[in-house]
């Protein structure tokens, strides 16, 4: 008898969905339990860099809906897994070809700084989801002004020419409180696996000889960026 074990069976099933979710990136990390194995709704507010398909990787079963000014890094594989892409100007045009109370998740990663009227755009955004839907917000934070300055990738504010206003995580929250919606969790970026690597891209950073030349790998570590996660209400109690 053969007890050569099956070629797919190392790593165990249960080692696999470890390694899955610790390489989860930071903005799909807060639902990632939740709606991993669920077929949902997603809409990802600035959909460029090939979002679309690393998305896929982490929710294989989402409804992927993307919203962006320009196609910027979206190949044929992109393009592909998007149900609907909104190509909309969010500083000059209406988010009314996006249907209403039909999104489970919505992600605005990194967006609302490079947007005049960002707190029109998230009240706008927030009448988007289901009730009982999450969304994520992630900006830079008010340290991002006295972080060392990157000469590779952004690590202050200043070092992205196109942010073009600094939010707060109060302003952030009380447009969705105004919306209905319970706050989850809210404040500094501290995620644990990239502190535990900050040695690593300094390191990294040193032998370029710039030690600051990690530029969003550092985040975390300087607290370059703030955060809100939020759960619009239904009567029952947030995940």
């Amino acid at each position: 008898m053969n007890y050569a074990p099956a070629i797919d069976a190392w790593p165990p099933r249960s080692s696999r969905r470890l390694l899955s979710a610790l390489s989860v990136p930071v903005a799909l990390k807060r639902f990632h339990k939740t709606y991993r194995d669920r077929a949902f709704a997603f809409l990802d507010v600035g959909c460029g860099y090939h979002s679309p398909r690393r998305t896929k990787r982490y929710f294989p079963r989402c409804e992927y809906y993307g919203i962006d000014r320009d196609i910027v890094e979206l190949d044929s594989t992109d393009m592909e897994a998007m149900e609907t892409f909104y190509q909309i100007d969010l500083d000059r045009e209406s988010l009314d070809t996006v249907p209403v109370n039909f999104f489970d998740v919505v992600v605005m990663s990194h967006v609302i700084e490079h947007l005049r009227n960002g707190l029109r755009v998230l009240d706008a955004l927030a009448t988007k989801l289901k009730p009982g839907g999450h969304i994520y917000l992630e900006f830079p934070s008010a340290a991002s002004l006295a972080t060392p300055r990157g000469q590779r990738g952004c690590l202050h504010f200043s070092d992205d020419a196109t942010h073009v206003r600094l939010y707060s995580v109060p302003e952030v929250v009380n447009v969705l409180l105004n919306r209905d919606f319970e706050i989850i969790a809210a404040g500094r970026r501290r995620d644990p696996i990239r502190l535990l690597l900050t040695p690593i891209a300094l390191l990294a950073g040193l032998a370029r000889g710039d030690i600051w030349g990690g530029g969003r790998r550092l985040w975390d570590f300087v607290g370059f960026a703030d955060f809100v996660y939020a759960r619009r209400k239904d009567g029952r109690l947030a995940c």
